[in-house]
């Protein structure tokens, strides 16, 4: 029996507690006590580190084909009598020493922190300076703490609030532009669809990856799509509607709130047609159902719960 003191120098006590937090089906509870571990900056460099590791081929067939030649096969020692399920404890085992000898060679000073938000779920994360980024659903940020005094630059990918500290030059990167403030609270959305940045106080300059440059006020905001730039305006003068729990649409195309929705909610959302109307409103993030209610009677829809994860849509009937 694991006296009281040896259990708590234990990293964890639930071996599946890392594998469901990589897959992102801790409760809210379980992510807490995994992000006040001790070990959690650690645990945070390996899963950078695996994520360009790919899974050997693996072919049901030939490998069932093999396990049958091997059964028939005479055994010529204890040991080619091994089952199917013993080599993972060794397997296992392999793999905590190929990891222990990562984190030897890493080199120090320069470890990468990456922060990820799922679906559904929003972020608040402060950086070593007091600044605070505030991710939104499916979004991630990474930055080198240990760099941040002289070297105040992050990468983002998907969307985030930032509220930056008075300070060196903050730098937000993505694939689509940069921002770039002194001191200022503003919103960066760098998805696939586009780029859009919102300015809440201060100013902020935004760099197209052309190298055009574009200063932002307080309620300025620009949309980079397909290399046409659009004005846009903002009445939120301290924060966007996301983060107090609802997406703002104006004029927007029915496919573009049904992606949010998917976000917001972990759901999949399927249709045949849509009508050829726009959308201007909230899409709150409190409830699904609740959403679709909001959503679906000005486009002229209706919704079925097929089930937890489905969401069917179709045209009302005239």
């Amino acid at each position: 029996m694991v006296g009281e003191n040896e259990n708590m120098d234990l990293p964890f006590v639930d071996e599946t507690l890392l594998a469901r937090w990589l897959s992102g089906e801790l409760t809210e509870e379980e992510r807490r006590k995994v992000e006040e571990h001790p070990h959690f900056s650690d645990w945070q460099r390996l899963a950078i580190a695996a994520r360009d590791l790919q899974a050997p081929a693996y072919d049901e067939a030939t490998n069932w084909q093999q396990i049958q030649t091997r059964k028939d096969r005479p055994a010529t020692t204890s040991r080619r009598r091994m089952s199917i399920l013993g080599w993972w404890p060794a397997a296992a085992a392999a793999l905590l020493l190929l990891v222990a000898a990562a984190f030897l060679l890493w080199p120090a000073g320069q470890q990468e922190l990456l922060v990820i938000t799922n679906s559904g779920e929003q972020l608040q994360q402060q950086l070593p300076d007091a600044s605070v980024a505030t991710l939104n659903a499916e979004s991630s940020i990474s930055y080198l703490p240990d760099d941040w005094t002289d070297n105040r630059v992050l990468e983002l990918k998907g969307e985030a609030f930032f509220e930056v500290e008075e300070g060196s030059r903050f730098l937000v990167q993505s694939p689509q532009g940069e921002v770039e403030v002194l001191g200022t609270s503003f919103n960066v959305y760098a998805r696939d669809d586009g780029f859009k940045v919102y300015c809440y106080t201060g100013r902020v300059a935004v760099r197209q990856v052309n190298g055009a440059t574009l200063e932002l006020r307080p309620g300025q905001g620009v949309s980079l799509v397909d290399g046409q730039r659009e004005a846009l305006y903002s009445r939120d003068r301290e924060s966007p509607g996301w983060t107090r729990g609802e997406t703002n649409f104006r004029n927007a195309a029915p496919t573009e709130v049904f992606v949010v929705l998917e976000r917001q909610f972990g759901v999949s959302v399927s249709y045949d047609e849509l009508p050829n109307l726009r959308y201007t409103g909230p899409l709150p993030h409190t409830e699904l159902e609740q959403a679709l209610q909001v959503v679906c009677p000005p486009l002229r829809l209706r919704y079925e719960l097929v089930d937890e994860q489905n969401v069917r849509i179709s045209p009302l009937e005239d």
